[in-house]
């Protein structure tokens, strides 16, 4: 590469390779931690939240994969359609027997593992 009167060549330098990376990963890590201090990492409350709603479309999904309605699923469970779909949408706040009530009724099991 030529720049104003000197040549420059381009050689290759595993120094300079690590500390390149070094760098770009730092700057990585510092626009990380920029994002995250605007944003705010999530509460535990939120992760609960969240955790609740992904396995409440668990259960969606399989119950659309055993080719169930929701009014099918309510029957099996002894509960209403419309308290199915808000649990399923992650509109009311599920009791664990009830959780569980509707996973049987699905035919599935639940494993809790450490």
């Amino acid at each position: 590469m030529k720049t104003g009167t000197r040549d420059l060549k381009a050689t290759y330098s595993p120094d300079l390779d690590q500390y390149a990376g070094k760098v770009l990963f730092k700057e990585k890590l510092d626009k990380a931690n920029e994002i995250m201090a605007r944003v705010g990492t999530p509460t535990k409350q939120q992760s609960d939240r969240r955790a609740a709603i992904d396995l409440c479309e668990t259960l969606k999904a399989h119950r659309l994969r055993h080719q169930l309605t929701q009014t099918q699923l309510a029957e099996r469970v002894g509960m209403q359609k419309e308290f199915i779909s808000r649990i399923e949408n992650g509109k009311v706040d599920v009791q664990l027997s009830t959780f569980l009530k509707i996973v049987e009724g699905l035919g599935l099991t639940m494993t809790v593992t450490e």
